[in-house]
């Protein structure tokens, strides 16, 4: 059949055949295409963690992985991975051809495909790609002194970070459950000097969470369990 042409923002009906072509679910043999509206709004990305992005049920589903860290820039074919600290995942350029470096976080974001029994996500343009930098200093040393510590870990109805006399400005930390959901987002202006910040952990059930923290042009993450 000859099918419409379509356009981002429409909402379509279309009647097919579902096949697998090669471990890939597909509509094939496609009997009909109807555009039932326009314009809407695209649907935001589903956030998950980088190691959950391993299931038939994600294939063509618009997902998102933040604060990932580039553990392979070259794959092969194009290809590159990063990790959230739960395990990586591919990112493919058959959307758009990309160079990541090495080391540097990333946010990536785009539907999920599968082939050569990998899945991984498929970037859409170079705005699906955000490169936060290289400026990833955890808990260690920044020319000769700490950025930051995480000080109650594990933590029990509050984490304290302590920051160095060198980070001014706004901060913002961010924690995340297993899931990629952000469960806490504290921001607060420090004046420099050293500076403690609490995070309101009350009402978060134990176990293991991710945080990140930016603050001074710097990009931080680990892990907190929380008692």
């Amino acid at each position: 059949m000859s099918a419409p042409a379509v356009s981002v923002g429409d909402s379509v009906l279309v009647t097919g055949t579902v096949s697998e072509y090669y471990g890939m679910t597909e509509i094939t043999n496609l009997v009909d295409l109807v555009i039932l509206s326009s314009g809407a709004a695209v649907p935001g990305p589903i956030l998950l963690a980088t190691n959950e992005v391993n299931d038939e049920a994600d294939e063509a589903v618009f997902v998102r992985v933040d604060n990932a860290q580039c553990t392979n820039d070259d794959l092969g074919y194009g290809e590159w991975e990063v990790d959230d600290g739960t395990g990586p995942v591919r990112i493919d350029d058959m959307g758009v051809p990309y160079t990541p470096v090495l080391g540097n976080l990333y946010m990536v974001q785009g539907p999920v495909m599968y082939s050569y029994s990998n899945y991984k996500i498929e970037p859409r343009t170079e705005t699906d790609i955000v490169d936060y930098g290289s400026t990833d200093v955890g808990e260690g040393e920044l020319k000769g002194e700490v950025a930051f510590k995480l000080v109650t870990n594990p933590a029990r109805g509050k984490a304290v970070f302590q920051f160095a006399p060198l980070v001014s400005g706004r901060v913002e930390i961010i924690l995340y459950d297993l899931t990629g959901k952000a469960v806490r987002i504290l921001r607060k202006d420090l004046k420099g000097g050293s500076s403690r910040v609490e995070m309101d952990l009350r009402g978060l059930p134990g176990g293991v969470y991710f945080y990140s923290v930016r603050a001074s042009g710097l990009t931080g993450r680990g892990k907190l369990s929380i008692m």
